[in-house]
C-alpha cells in the first residue's frame, strides 16, 4: 500500500509540472503577442545586443526597418498624411538624463508668410516614437521689423567697443532654424543658425546659443542674456579666415556639437560661398569654446560666458564640403550630428545633388569618421552603401526628398538615426514633411523584394532597374511616367530655374487657399493643381536641367 501510495504522489507531481509547463508556455506567448503588437520587427531583433557604430563600421550592423513617429497637438492633413508644423529642415533630438524614455525634439515652422522661422519643442514619454507640441522656444520677429521688441528674440552688437549698445547695434532675430542640442554640466544647450536685421544696417546670419537648466517649460521664454541667450552670436557668417575683418559673405549654416571625453565643446558648421543659387564652395568649419580669448584649448565648463574661437584649419581629409565626384553630395552638404564611441568621432552627415533639396534627383546619408575631429575618414563613397538613399526615378517621384535627419543615442545605448521625408509646400505655407526612425541592429540585413519589380530593396541595393522608358512608382512597379510634353518656363523667360519653381509653389498654395487655378501651373490639365501637377513639374525639372 505504501508504494501505491508513492508511486501516485509521483503521478501527481508529474501531473502537476506538466500543467504548470503548459501555463508558463500560453503565459508566454501571450506576453510575446504583446510585444509583438507594441514594436516593429526590428525591435524584436534588437533584443539580443546593442549594435555599436564600430559594428556597422564593419558591416555588422545596419539601421532597420522605418517607424512613422506620430504627433499630437499640431493639426494633420488628412489628403497628404502629414503632420503641419513638426520639421522645416532642421531638427535636434535628446533623452532627459534624469528621466530614461523621456526624448525632446527641437525643430522650427513657419511662423507666417515666408520669412520668419521660430523654433518649436516637441516633447515624447515614449522613447521617441510620439510626440507631442510642448511650446515655441522664442518668439521672433518679422522680417521687417524696425524695432526691438524683448519679448522676441534679438542680438546686441558692441560694434563701437564702448560697451553702450546703441540702437543701431540691435537686431532683431526673424529666424532661428537648423538646431542641434547637448547636456553639459547640468544644463542644456541649444545652437541655432540664426538670421536678424537691423534697419539701418540690413541682414546679417550668425550663430545663436541658447541655454537652459530644464525643458519643462510651457510657453516662450523671454530674452535673458547672459542666462539663457546669448546676447550676441558666437561667429557672423564666416569665410575660413579668423584675420578677415567684418561680416563675410558665407553663411553659418546648420551649426552642430561635437563633445569629448575631457568635457571639450566644440561647434562645426557649414559655410556656403557664395551665398545664392550658385555655389562655388560648401566646407564644414570648427570652433571651439575656451575660458581665455584665442585659447586654442576646449577648456571652458559654461558655454554662455565662453569665450568661442573658429579654429583657422577647416575639415579636412575629406574636407567634407561638396564632392563633385559622387553625384549624390555633388552640390549640397548638410544635417550634420557627432557622436563619440571608443576611440573614435562618428559624423552623420546628408549630400545631395543640387543646392535645393527639394528639387534634387539623388540624396543620400553617410558616416565618416575621426580620431581628432580634424582628418576624417569615409565609411563609404558607393551610394548604394550609404545609410539612406533617394534616387527621383529610381524610387519613383517622392516630392521633396529632404533627408535631413540626426543621430541619437539613447541612456540604454541604442542608437536611433530620426530622418524626415519633405513634401511639397501645404496649403498654411508650410513645408511639410513625414518623420521616420530607423535603428541599428546587429548582424546583416536581409534584402526584401517580394512583389517589387524595382526600387529600394530596404538594405541599400535595389530590387531592380525600369527600362529606360518607364519609371519606378513608391511600391515597387514599373510604371509609364506622366506626360512630360508641358512647358515649365512658367515666368517665359526663356530659362527653366528655381524662379520657376517658386511660381508652381505659389499658384499652388493659391489654389489649396482659394480655389483659384492658375493655368500655367495646371500641368496635368485637371480640375485642380495637385500632386499630379507637382511631380510632373519636377520630373521636367531633372530632364531639362541634366539634358535626359
Amino acid at each position: 500500500m505504501k508504494k501505491a501510495g508513492r508511486k501516485g504522489k509521483i503521478i501527481a507531481l508529474l501531473v502537476l509540472i506538466f500543467i504548470a509547463s503548459v501555463s508558463f508556455y500560453y503565459l508566454m506567448q501571450l506576453n510575446t503577442e504583446e510585444n509583438d503588437y507594441s514594436t516593429t520587427e526590428s525591435d524584436a531583433s534588437e533584443v539580443t545586443s546593442n549594435a555599436k557604430l564600430s559594428d556597422f563600421w564593419l558591416k555588422e550592423a545596419y539601421f532597420g526597418t522605418e517607424e512613422r513617429l506620430g504627433f499630437s497637438g499640431v493639426p494633420y492633413n488628412s489628403e497628404l498624411d502629414f503632420y503641419y508644423n513638426v520639421h522645416d529642415s532642421g531638427m535636434a533630438l535628446i533623452e532627459d538624463p534624469s528621466e530614461p524614455g523621456v526624448v525632446y525634439y527641437f525643430a522650427e515652422h513657419w511662423k507666417s508668410g515666408f520669412d520668419n522661422l521660430e523654433p518649436v519643442l516637441y516633447k515624447s514619454t515614449d522613447g521617441g516614437l510620439t510626440f507631442e507640441l510642448q511650446t515655441v522656444i522664442f518668439n521672433v520677429h518679422s522680417k521687417n521689423c524696425t524695432s526691438v521688441n524683448t519679448d522676441y528674440a534679438y542680438w546686441e552688437v558692441d560694434h563701437n567697443g564702448n560697451g553702450n549698445i546703441e540702437p543701431n547695434e540691435q537686431y532683431c532675430i526673424f529666424q532661428l532654424r537648423e538646431p542641434d542640442v547637448i547636456y553639459h554640466e547640468g544644463h542644456y544647450y541649444v545652437v541655432f543658425e540664426a538670421w536678424a536685421r537691423n534697419p539701418e544696417k540690413g541682414v546679417v546670419g550668425g550663430i545663436a546659443l541658447a541655454k537652459f537648466s530644464d525643458l519643462n517649460f510651457s510657453q516662450p521664454q523671454q530674452i535673458r542674456f547672459q542666462e539663457n541667450f546669448r546676447k550676441h552670436p558666437l561667429l557672423f557668417s564666416y569665410d575660413g579666415t579668423p584675420d578677415t575683418p567684418g561680416i563675410q559673405e558665407t553663411s553659418t549654416s546648420t551649426p552642430f556639437f561635437a563633445v569629448t571625453p575631457e568635457r571639450g565643446v566644440y561647434v562645426f558648421w557649414v559655410g556656403i560661398y557664395p551665398l545664392g543659387d550658385n555655389w562655388q564652395r560648401v566646407d564644414t568649419y570648427r570652433g571651439h569654446f575656451s575660458s581665455s580669448p584665442g585659447s586654442s584649448n576646449a577648456d571652458c565648463t559654461d558655454l554662455m560666458h565662453c569665450y568661442f574661437t573658429p579654429d583657422e584649419q577647416f575639415i579636412s581629409n575629406p574636407n567634407l564640403g561638396i564632392n563633385p565626384q559622387n553625384q549624390w553630395e555633388s552640390k549640397n552638404i548638410d544635417g550634420m550630428s557627432v557622436i563619440k564611441e571608443g576611440d573614435y568621432y562618428y559624423m552623420l552627415y546628408h549630400g545631395y545633388d543640387d543646392a535645393e533639396p527639394s528639387i534634387a534627383r539623388y540624396a543620400g546619408v553617410n558616416i565618416v569618421r575621426s580620431r581628432d575631429l580634424i582628418n576624417w575618414e569615409r565609411f563609404t563613397d558607393s551610394f548604394d552603401e550609404l545609410i539612406f538613399t533617394f534616387d527621383t526615378l529610381r524610387d519613383g517621384v517622392k516630392p521633396g526628398p529632404g533627408v535631413y535627419g540626426k543621430l541619437v543615442k539613447t541612456q540604454e545605448g541604442y542608437f536611433y538615426y530620426f530622418f524626415r521625408r519633405g513634401l511639397p509646400a501645404a496649403s498654411n505655407g508650410n513645408w511639410p514633411a513625414r518623420l521616420y526612425r530607423r535603428k541599428l541592429i546587429s548582424g546583416n540585413c536581409v534584402p526584401d523584394c517580394d512583389g517589387r519589380q524595382c526600387g529600394s530593396d530596404g538594405c541599400g541595393g535595389v530590387c531592380g532597374v525600369c527600362e529606360s522608358d518607364l519609371i519606378c512608382d513608391v511600391v515597387g512597379n514599373c510604371i509609364s511616367p506622366p506626360d512630360l510634353d508641358v512647358n515649365i518656363d512658367l515666368n517665359v523667360d526663356g530659362e527653366v530655374n528655381m524662379m520657376d519653381y517658386h511660381i508652381f509653389i505659389t499658384d499652388y498654395l493659391k489654389f489649396k487657399r482659394q480655389g483659384i487655378i492658375e493655368q500655367r501651373s495646371n500641368l496635368s490639365g485637371g480640375e485642380a493643381i495637385n500632386m499630379v501637377d507637382y511631380q510632373i513639374f519636377i520630373r521636367e525639372y531633372l530632364r531639362l536641367k541634366r539634358g535626359q
